[in-house]
């Protein structure tokens, strides 16, 4: 009997499709919902705690859904789908889109099979994520914008015959890889915040993972960059990934002279404030005088 610790995760980075991915893989559109186990007839979120909702609860307690692995779903973006979800009380008009099965040994071809004969088309509140077979980039590409198009975040590569692996998965592994739309623009620097190194102790959380906490005591000033600051379209927002050590050192050192400098970053999306989601810093753009 297998023991669910923790979900299984796509690799973080995301990969090219033209050069770091083998097909044929599959394709499914990428989901902006909240993602959740059922275990037991209850249903968990993927940091293994129970979902507070009791109206979605009661409804995993009659269903047999043990092993099922999606996201559940609400009309509207993600703040939505989290204040519905996340209440204890009321009934949320929610579904449940299933992409896996966490507790089968067989390869995802095999699963996303028995998902298909377990799921019939009308299922109530439990959907079955629609997937595609793509055999080369051009195709993997075509379907990307086509789930794009259709108003997803994005999209989701998974390995044919990959296994359910609890925890995150990595780009070698080619087994659940996600991908995304980036768009570049320009932002203006306007001040730097320092890294900070964690020195508190390390605890166990629900998955088994070590965590630490935030108290301010621990936190040990790096004197390194640990984010730019910048000004984009009148709105302030922290650029933090996309260097690697020798720049951050680079930056930090050389910060008074990068004030106002232009700074090239790419980004998924704007978020409901008009704030770039995820941004990346890419380079300083360089000014030329004539």
């Amino acid at each position: 009997m297998i023991e669910l610790k923790r979900p299984q995760l796509a690799a973080s980075e995301m990969p090219d499709v033209y050069t770091e991915v083998t097909y044929p893989k599959y394709i499914q559109p990428k989901l902006d919902g909240l993602a959740c186990l059922a275990v037991n007839g209850v249903a968990m979120s993927r940091t293994m705690k129970p979902i507070p909702n009791k109206f979605i609860q009661k409804f995993f307690q009659e269903k047999q859904l043990h092993g099922l692995h999606g996201e559940l779903m609400i009309a509207g973006d993600f703040n939505d789908v989290q204040s519905g979800v996340m209440r204890i009380e009321g009934e949320p008009d929610f579904y449940y889109i299933v992409y896996d099965i966490w507790n089968s040994i067989d390869c995802y071809d095999i699963r996303f099979e028995t998902l298909s004969s377990f799921l019939p088309e009308d299922y109530g509140r439990v959907k079955l994520i629609q997937q595609k077979e793509v055999n080369s980039p051009e195709e993997c590409i075509t379907a990307l914008e086509g789930f794009i198009t259709e108003g997803y975040e994005g999209a989701m590569l998974r390995d044919p015959y990959s296994f359910y692996k609890q925890g995150r998965h990595t780009l070698k592994s080619q087994a659940l890889m996600k991908l995304k739309n980036f768009y570049d623009d320009e932002a203006v620097v306007i001040g730097f915040e320092e890294k900070v190194h964690n020195t508190n102790a390390k605890e166990l959380d629900e998955r088994g993972y070590s965590k630490r906490s935030s108290k301010n005591e621990g936190m040990v000033p790096a004197d390194t960059l640990g984010a730019l600051i910048v000004k984009w379209n009148d709105k302030e927002f922290k650029i933090g990934t996309g260097y690697n050590d020798e720049q951050r050192k680079d930056i930090w050192e050389n910060r008074l002279g990068l004030y106002s400098k232009p700074v090239t970053f790419k980004y998924q999306e704007l978020s409901k404030y008009g704030i770039p989601r995820f941004p990346v810093w890419k380079c300083f753009r360089e000014e030329y005088n004539a």
